[in-house]
């Protein structure tokens, strides 16, 4: 028996990956770079965060129901049993991604008193990640009629609705309109 070991074993995982991915690429797929790139190693957190930021930009784009984990994995750069691993279920994402919102939402507003920066409202001047907050706001509001969702969802919105105020909570809810009809697609 050889105490060496094989050549699958001191090989670096890319390297075993490669063929497999000039395979796949021959027959016309597209694999996502985080796929078959090697990558650092990540902070402890750093993937959840990343899922949150990855399912922010899909909720707020697409809805709870339009949202696929999928695309929410690959936008984070981990696996999809990753995904679940971290959140549960897609609600539970959702729910945390909520609540990351919310919290963005009414630091904005406290920041800003009056609800004004430099004349224009604390939504449309904290530029795109406050465009994608208003955004993911009017869809957190779609999605309160999901029945799994209604309950936590309308608690959120009312409590975000007496922090900031009406004027406030008018001008996020418009701002959200605004992007979603106009087709405002957050990078």
């Amino acid at each position: 028996m050889s105490t060496q070991p094989d050549d699958s074993e001191t090989m670096a995982p890319t390297a075993i990956i490669k063929p497999e991915l000039s395979a796949v690429k021959a027959q016309g797929a597209v694999m996502h770079p985080a796929a078959y790139a090697p990558r650092r190693r990540r902070k402890p957190g750093e993937n959840r965060q990343r899922l949150l930021e990855a399912g922010i930009h899909e909720f707020a784009g697409a809805g709870f129901r339009g949202a696929a984990t999928t695309t929410i994995a690959q936008l984070a750069g981990v696996s999809q049993p990753h995904l679940y691993a971290s959140y549960g279920t897609k609600l539970e994402l959702f729910q945390a991604c909520l609540d990351v919102v919310l919290k963005r939402i009414i630091d904005e507003h406290a920041a800003a008193p009056g609800d004004q920066v430099n004349g224009r409202d604390s939504c449309e001047a904290g530029g795109e990640a406050s465009l994608e907050n208003a955004q993911f706001m009017l869809q957190a509001i779609a999605a309160s009629q999901e029945a799994a969702l209604s309950d936590e969802v309308r608690q959120a919105l009312e409590t975000l609705r007496n922090v900031i105020g009406d004027v406030a909570w008018d001008r996020v809810v418009l701002t959200g309109a605004r992007a979603l009809l106009a087709g405002t697609q957050p990078n």
